[in-house]
């Protein structure tokens, strides 16, 4: 319009936003709505003119990291929270290894409900008659009651969670290289609604949660948030948290970053069809794997105890698998996985928090990468390490992987 003036036909929308702020912004009535907070007037750099840059690239990281590029990689973060299959397995997978992991031991109470039967009734009557005081019973019994009670309650007390409890899956590929990128997927509460977070391992670059515009990924009953209900901060390190609205909120969280390689897993001659198998797989890693899965587009293949060095055969002749199973969807894997039972062929998982991870592992590299045509061999371990840096309780499981094209003139019927 005129000389000066365009009218697009297209008019620009603001999509996504990251607010970044240092030590007094972070002292002021909107410190809560800072997405990093730093308490570094120079955020780590040598002049002010370097902190302002560093400051600028860390509102646009976060714009394109964690709401969509970098928590999703091929995947938009929005497609990853959005993905109905994966929050409903996902939520599974890691409830899975949160029951297996926090089992209590009430033998204790069931020990004192008998004594206090035994106290309150036979014991008390008697105690009672032989002081000669019957009458009395009537508030023994009550007494006795309080007592048991405030017992009760005070070993009770024992079981609350004091320290954030954490579940963190890990995927790093296996090839061989010094220094390789990784991916964290978290599943993590705490007793109370008081706002939590956990620093993470300095290794990690990007952080975000399971949290669509509209509401929590998994948590249940599709609980409704504003973009303020989790925590990402970024002050000499990367904090991930929530602010819970009921006692023990799962918060499902994401970050990336990079780690000291871990070896390999090399194949040779690879192909996993339904109608050929054939090749095989080395672990030349430093861990052993309860399990290794190996994935194609119509088949699923479980190892169990692949040990640390060790050359297996696909077509089962150096280890027999624990399973081959035929799939049509990649959603058929978590069946596969989490079933002792399925289609008539029976198989036992000795670690079923392990082969949860299995299927968290392989979540994220499909994100990650295009895996159409291709085997993934994947294998977990336990043995991982920690990847907080701050005090919780964490259990931490390490998916270490590889990508194999299929070599159809090697294989066997």
């Amino acid at each position: 319009r005129g000389r000066q003036s365009f009218i697009l036909s297209d008019p620009p929308v603001i999509t996504h936003w990251a607010s970044v702020a240092g030590k007094k912004e972070s002292e002021g009535p909107l410190a809560h709505t800072f997405d990093i907070k730093s308490q570094d007037t120079y955020f780590g750099q040598k002049t002010w003119e370097q902190g302002e840059k560093q400051m600028q690239k860390a509102s646009t990281d976060l714009c394109y990291g964690i709401y969509d590029q970098v928590a999703g990689y091929s995947m938009s973060y929005s497609q990853y929270v959005n993905d109905e299959e994966w929050g409903w397995s996902g939520e599974n997978a890691f409830g899975v290894i949160d029951h297996l992991n926090t089992a209590l031991d009430f033998s204790w109470l069931k020990v004192l409900i008998v004594v206090y039967v035994i106290v309150v009734g036979p014991v008390l009557y008697l105690l009672l008659c032989k002081m000669k005081k019957r009458d009395w019973y009537w508030l023994g019994v009550p007494a006795l009651g309080i007592i048991f009670i405030g017992v009760v309650f005070i070993g009770g007390r024992n079981l609350k969670l004091h320290e954030t409890r954490v579940y963190s899956v890990t995927a790093q590929q296996a090839d061989g290289k010094s220094t390789t990128g990784i991916t964290t997927y978290y599943n993590a509460y705490h007793s109370g609604v008081k706002p939590w977070k956990v620093r993470l391992n300095d290794n990690y670059a990007y952080g975000g949660s399971g949290l669509s515009e509209s509401y929590s990924m998994a948590s249940s009953g599709r609980v409704y948030a504003d973009r303020y209900h989790y925590l990402v901060e970024y002050d000499r390190g990367l904090s991930l948290g929530v602010k819970p609205q009921s006692n023990f909120e799962n918060a499902y969280l994401f970050a990336a970053g990079t780690a000291k390689g871990c070896g390999s897993i090399d194949t040779s001659g690879l192909v996993l069809t339904q109608q050929k198998q054939g090749g095989s797989i080395t672990n030349n890693t430093s861990y052993d794997f309860p399990y290794l899965v190996c994935v194609s587009d119509d088949t699923v293949m479980v190892f169990s105890d692949v040990k640390a060095g060790e050359t297996i055969t696909i077509d089962g002749k150096s280890k027999k698998p624990l399973l081959s199973q035929q799939i049509s969807y990649f959603d058929d894997v978590y069946s596969v996985l989490s079933q002792d039972n399925m289609n008539g062929n029976t198989y036992s998982y000795k670690h079923k928090d392990m082969a949860a991870a299995l299927y968290l592992g392989l979540c994220q590299i499909r994100r990650q990468n295009d895996v159409s045509g291709t085997v993934v061999v994947e294998g977990v371990t336990a043995d991982y390490g920690k990847t907080i840096e701050s005090r919780c309780s964490e259990i931490s499981f390490g998916c270490l992987y590889t990508i194999a094209g299929q070599e159809v003139s090697h294989a066997s019927n």
